[in-house]
C-alpha cells in the first residue's frame, strides 16, 4: 500500500535514509532562512530535506537540497490545538518515521507539537538538535544557541544575531571538520533557479506596462500587521520621484488580500505604475522580482523571497521587529527608525542595531532610495540612515552620520496629489497614467 507522506509518495518497501531532517514549522519568510543551513549541511556531504507547514507545498523546488520536501497538515501542528491533535499528531509521524529515517532531527521550532513531531521522528531523543522532549515527554533544549533563541522568543525581545545564522549554529554539529571553515562566513541564502513558465508569466504581466527607461523597481505595501506597514502614501511620494527622477516605473507586489492597499495606491497616485497584486504563486513572485532593479519592502516573506533571489533591496522594519535579528539575509540595505510601538524593554537592541550598524546612503545608490518621511507637523524630516546587518552577526565599526533618524510615521495624508488619475486594464497587469 502506497503512504502518502507530504507531498510525496512512498510505498511501504521504500525508505528514505537521511543524515538529518530539519524540522521548521514557522512562517514563509522564516522558512527561506532554512537555506543557510541547508546549504551547510550539502556542503557537510550530508543527506537532508525539509519538513514545512503543508500551506507552504508549492515552494517545493524554490529551496535548495530539500528536495522531496515533506509537509505536515497545518492543523496538527497547531500551538492553539495542541492538546487535541496530540495523538493524531504521533500516529502521523509513526507513519512518516516507517518511511523516511533520519540519524538527526533539526528541528528549528520550539513549539510543543514541533517537539513532540521531532522526538517522534527521532531514533533517539539525544538525536534531536534544538528543541525537543526528553524521555519524561518534558522540554528540552539541545544547544546554547537554540537555547539563546528560544529565551528571546520568550521575553519576546530581540537578537543581535540574524535567525539564519541562528539555525546555521544549530544545526554545526553535524558539520564536523568543516564547521569552522563553514560558519566563518555567511552562509548561501541563495535560492533555486525559476522555471521558464514563471519566467514566462512575469514578462507578460509586465509587457503592457508605460514606456520605460530604466526598468523596473519593486513595491510590497503589505506587511503581516497594520503598524509593521509603511504608510500607502509614503510609498506614493517614493515611487513619484522614482519615475520623475529615474524613469524606473514602480511594480505592486502582494497577495489578494493586500488588493485594498494597492487600491489606495492607485488613487493617491499621479505617475504610472504597474500591479501585480494577487496575480502571481510563489514562483511568479520571484520570477516578477527577477524583473526588477530593487524592491522596496515592509518587513514580510516578499523581502526574505528577494534576498534569496539575490536582488538589492531596502526594508523597512517598524513596530517590533527589527532588522538585526529577521533581517534579509546574507546582507541588504534596512530602515529601522525609532518607533513608538516598540516596548520599552526592546529599545536596547534596537539601539545598538542603530548605533553599530548604521551608514550613509551609498554613493552607487540614487538620492530617491532615501525618501524623506513628513512628520506630523509636515516638515521635511532627513533621509533615513540604513541598518545594514553585520554579516554573521559581528559588530561592523560605527560610522558617524550627520544627522537622527525620522520619527515612525503616524500620520498619513488624506487627499490624492494634485492631477487626475485614470486607470486602463490591459488584460494582464494594470497601470495608470
Amino acid at each position: 500500500m502506497p503512504s502518502t507522506t507530504g507531498i510525496f509518495t512512498l510505498r511501504k518497501e521504500t525508505v528514505m535514509r537521511l543524515d538529518a531532517l530539519v524540522i521548521n514549522l514557522n512562517r514563509f519568510g522564516d522558512l527561506l532562512l532554512s537555506q543557510p543551513l541547508l546549504h551547510d549541511l550539502h556542503k557537510a556531504g550530508r543527506s537532508t530535506t525539509l519538513l514545512c507547514l503543508e500551506k507552504y507545498a508549492d515552494t517545493e523546488g524554490l529551496l535548495q537540497f530539500a528536495s522531496p520536501l515533506l509537509t505536515v497538515p497545518d492543523h496538527l501542528v497547531s500551538p492553539e490545538q495542541a492538546d487535541a491533535t496530540r495523538h493524531e499528531l504521533q500516529a502521523w509521524a509513526e507513519n512518516l518515521r516507517a518511511t523516511v529515517q533520519a540519524d538527526h532531527i533539526i528541528n528549528l521550532t520550539p513549539s510543543m507539537p514541533a517537539r513532540l513531531l521531532a522526538t517522534a521522528l527521532a531514533p533517539a531523543p539525544e538525536a534531536v538538535l534544538g528543541f525537543g522532549l526528553d524521555h519524561k515527554g518534558r522540554p528540552r533544549v539541545d544547544g546554547l544557541w537554540p537555547a539563546f533563541l528560544h529565551a528571546a522568543e520568550l521575553r519576546q525581545s530581540n537578537a543581535p544575531f540574524n535567525l539564519a545564522d541562528m539555525f546555521r549554529m544549530t544545526g554545526a554539529p553535524l558539520l564536523g571538520g568543516l564547521s569552522g571553515r563553514l560558519l566563518s562566513q555567511p552562509g548561501s541564502g541563495l535560492l533555486s533557479e525559476l522555471g521558464t513558465e514563471a519566467r514566462e508569466t512575469a514578462r507578460r504581466l509586465l509587457a503592457h506596462a508605460p514606456v520605460i527607461r530604466h526598468g523596473f523597481i519593486g513595491m510590497q505595501l503589505g506587511a503581516s500587521e497594520k503598524r509593521r506597514q509603511w504608510p500607502v502614501s509614503h510609498f506614493v511620494e517614493l515611487g513619484k520621484r522614482i519615475w520623475q527622477e529615474e524613469g524606473i516605473c514602480p511594480v505592486l507586489l502582494g497577495e489578494a488580500s493586500e488588493r485594498p492597499l494597492a487600491d489606495e495606491y492607485a488613487r493617491l497616485t499621479s505617475t504610472p505604475f504597474v500591479d501585480v497584486v494577487g496575480q502571481t504563486n510563489i514562483f511568479e513572485l520571484g520570477a516578477v522580482l527577477r524583473e526588477m532593479v530593487m524592491l522596496v519592502t515592509n518587513n514580510t516573506g516578499t523581502m526574505h523571497l528577494a534576498a534569496g533571489l539575490g536582488l538589492p533591496l531596502l526594508s523597512i522594519f517598524l513596530a517590533t521587529a527589527q532588522p538585526c535579528d529577521t533581517g534579509p539575509y546574507p546582507a541588504a540595505a534596512a530602515w529601522s527608525p525609532p518607533c513608538p510601538a516598540i516596548p520599552a524593554r526592546m529599545t536596547t537592541t534596537a539601539s545598538w542595531a542603530r548605533s553599530a550598524a548604521t551608514t550613509s546612503a551609498p554613493p552607487s545608490w540614487p538620492t530617491w532610495c532615501w525618501p524623506s518621511s513628513p512628520a506630523a507637523s509636515g516638515a521635511k524630516a532627513s533621509p533615513p540612515r540604513p541598518a545594514v546587518r553585520p554579516a554573521s552577526g559581528r559588530r561592523p565599526p560605527t560610522r558617524a552620520v550627520s544627522s537622527p533618524p525620522p520619527a515612525c510615521p503616524t500620520t498619513r495624508p488624506t487627499t490624492a496629489p494634485s492631477g487626475s488619475a485614470s486607470s486602463a486594464s490591459t488584460g494582464g497587469a494594470s497601470w495608470m497614467t
